[in-house]
C-alpha cells in the first residue's frame, strides 16, 4: 500500500498533466476527481485481497462462484449503484474429481497433470503417444490417419509465424482425426500444469489434460527414443447442468438513457489458484470503476452498465446468455468495455470495428500524459472472452490495451495464480482510464461504434482470419 507521501506525488503530477493537457475545462475537472479518489481512497486492491484470499477460486456453478456472487452484488449495492440485480443462466457445469497420469516406463512415471475442464465424467485409456507439435491445424493434416488410436501430445502456441491456436481447437482437431485423448504441455514454470476449458458447448468426446512444462519436456525427450510408449490416463468428473449468475448494475444517462455503455469483466475463474490475475483484476478494476463514478455523482448523458460475467472460463456461457437476454436492446449498445486480464493501460483495441478508430485515436491523444499512446490505437478482432459474445452479435466492442508482467501472466489457470502476483500501480491505472473512457463514450456527441449487420458481421471476422477458429470451436453460425 502507498503512503501518504508517495500518494501526495502521485496526484501532483496528475494535476501536473491536466494543466498542460488540451483536454476540455469540464473534461479536466472530472479527471481530476476520478483520479484523486482513486490515488487516495482507492479500494481496489483490498478488494482483489478480499477476492482471492476470502473466497479464492471460484468455479462457475459451486458454492465458491455463488459466495464470489453475493460479495459483488453487495459491492455494488454498498456504491450506490442503480438497480444492482442477479441475472441468472443455465450451462453446463463441470467438477474436477481424480486423475492419474502414468507413462509407461520400466519405472512408471507419474505426471504432474491437472485434466482440462469439460473432459468426460469418465474415462480409462492406455494408448500410444503421437508428438503433434504446437498442435496447428497444418501439424494435424501431416500427421493424418497416423493419429488415429493414440493420445496426441501438443504444446502452448503455435508455429512461427502462424496465427495462435486455442487449446479448444487442438482438442477438437484430435477427436476429428480419431485420437483417443489429447495432452497439452503448458509453459508455466514451477511444474505447474495449467487447466482451462477443452470443449465450448458441452463436453469433450476425449479425455483431455494438462502437463507442466517440466514433465512435458521430459516426455519428449522419453517419446523419440521410446517411441512405442503408453501412456495410461484414468479420470473421473462431475458433469451436470448447473446455473450461475451474471451480476448487473448501472448508472442511469441523463439525456439518452435508453443508450448504453457497458463495461464488462468476468468474475467466474478456476480453483487451481486463487484467480487473482485471471479475472480478479478486471473484476476488482471494474468495481473501482463502478465505485468512483458513484460516488462522485458522474451524470453521463448515456446509460453506464457494469456487468461482472460469470460462466466465462467454461465458454462465455454469461456473456453469451445476457446477449440473449437482452437482444431487444443490442442495437442501443454503442459499445462494450471488455476488462479481462487488464494490466498497466497504455491503449486502445476495438475488436474490428474500424469506424470506432477516430474516437479512440482522439481519446489516446487526450490521454497521453497518462502513458495512453495514440499510434498504438489498434482494431483488431479476437477471442476467448467476453467480448466476443457481443462482437458476433452485432455490438461494437473494445478493451484497454495493457501491460502484464510475464511474471504475472505465465501463472494464470494454474496454482501459480495468487494475490501475491497483483499490482497496486496497475489496478488503480486501469480503473482510472477506464473511468475516463466510459464517460468520454457516454457523454460523445455520436455514437461511438455502430451496430453491424449478421451480414457486416461476418465480413469481418473473415477479414481478421476468424472463420476458421470459430468454425473449429462451434461459433461459425453462416453456411457460406
Amino acid at each position: 500500500m502507498f503512503n501518504d507521501k508517495v500518494k501526495a506525488i502521485f496526484y501532483s503530477s496528475i494535476l501536473s498533466i491536466l494543466i498542460v493537457s488540451n483536454i476540455s475545462a469540464e473534461d479536466k475537472d472530472i479527471y481530476r476527481l476520478i483520479f484523486g479518489e482513486i490515488i487516495y481512497n482507492s479500494e481496489a486492491y483490498s478488494n482483489l485481497r478480499e477476492l482471492s484470499d476470502d473466497i479464492g477460486g471460484r468455479v462457475s456453478g459451486t458454492e465458491a462462484g455463488y459466495r464470489a456472487e453475493r460479495w459483488a452484488l453487495q459491492k455494488f449495492i454498498s456504491y450506490g449503484l442503480h438497480n444492482p440485480h442477479f441475472e441468472r443462466f443455465e450451462m453446463p457445469g463441470w467438477k474436477r474429481g481424480s486423475l492419474t497420469v502414468e507413462v509407461l516406463t520400466p519405472g512408471k512415471k507419474i505426471l504432474s497433470a491437472v485434466a482440462l475442464a469439460n473432459t468426460p465424467s469418465k474415462a480409462k485409456i492406455t494408448d500410444q503417444i503421437i508428438d503433434a507439435g504446437f498442435g496447428h491445424p497444418d501439424e494435424f493434416a501431416e500427421l493424418g490417419e497416423k493419429i488415429k488410436g493414440k493420445i496426441v501430445l501438443a504444446e502452448v502456441g503455435t508455429l512461427p509465424g502462424e496465427r495462435s491456436v486455442h487449446r479448444t481447437e487442438k482438442v477438437e482437431l484430435a477427436t476429428r482425426y480419431g485420437a483417443t485423448g489429447f495432452v497439452l504441455i503448458t509453459n508455466a514454470p514451477g511444474n505447474l500444469p495449467r487447466t482451462g476449458t477443452c470443449k465450448v458447448g458441452g463436453y469433450a468426446d476425449i479425455p483431455a489434460i494438462s502437463v507442466s512444462s517440466e514433465h512435458g519436456t521430459w516426455l519428449r525427450r522419453y517419446l523419440k527414443d521410446h517411441p512405442d510408449v503408453k501412456m495410461k490416463i484414468n479420470m473421473k468428473n462431475k458433469t451436470g447442468m448447473t446455473h450461475a449468475n451474471n451480476i448487473v448494475a448501472e448508472i442511469i444517462g441523463t439525456e439518452k438513457p435508453d443508450e448504453i455503455v457497458i463495461v464488462g469483466a468476468h468474475l467466474d475463474s478456476w480453483e487451481l489458484g486463487q484467480g487473482t490475475i485471471d479475472n480478479g483484476v478486471g473484476s476488482v478494476s471494474l468495481l473501482e470503476t463502478a465505485r468512483v463514478l458513484s460516488l462522485l455523482g458522474a451524470k453521463p448523458k448515456r446509460t453506464i452498465r457494469f456487468i461482472l460475467f460469470m460462466g466465462e472460463e467454461f465458454g462465455l456461457y454469461g456473456s453469451k446468455a445476457y446477449v440473449k437476454q437482452h437482444s431487444s436492446e443490442l442495437e442501443k449498445i454503442v459499445m462494450m468495455l471488455n476488462m479481462d486480464m487488464v494490466g498497466d493501460p497504455y491503449s486502445f483495441n476495438s475488436y474490428g470495428h474500424e469506424e470506432a478508430l477516430p474516437f479512440l485515436k482522439k481519446l489516446a491523444a487526450d490521454l497521453q500524459g497518462f502513458g495512453i499512446s495514440k499510434d498504438k490505437v489498434t482494431n483488431k478482432a479476437a477471442l476467448h472472452s467476453d467480448h466476443l459474445s457481443f462482437t458476433i452479435a452485432g455490438v461494437p466492442a473494445m478493451s484497454l490495451r495493457s501491460t502484464l508482467d510475464k511474471s504475472m501472466r505465465r501463472y494464470y489457470h494454474s496454482a501459480g495464480d495468487t494475490f501475491d502476483k497483483a499490482s497496486e500501480t496497475y489496478l488503480n491505472n486501469a480503473a482510472s482510464i477506464a473511468a475516463t473512457t466510459l464517460l468520454r463514450i457516454a457523454n460523445a456527441e455520436e455514437r461511438v461504434g455502430r451496430f453491424y449487420s449478421d451480414d457486416e458481421i461476418r465480413d469481418m471476422l473473415i477479414e481478421h482470419g476468424l472463420k476458421e477458429p470459430l468454425s473449429l470451436t462451434g461459433y461459425w453460425r453462416w453456411k457460406d
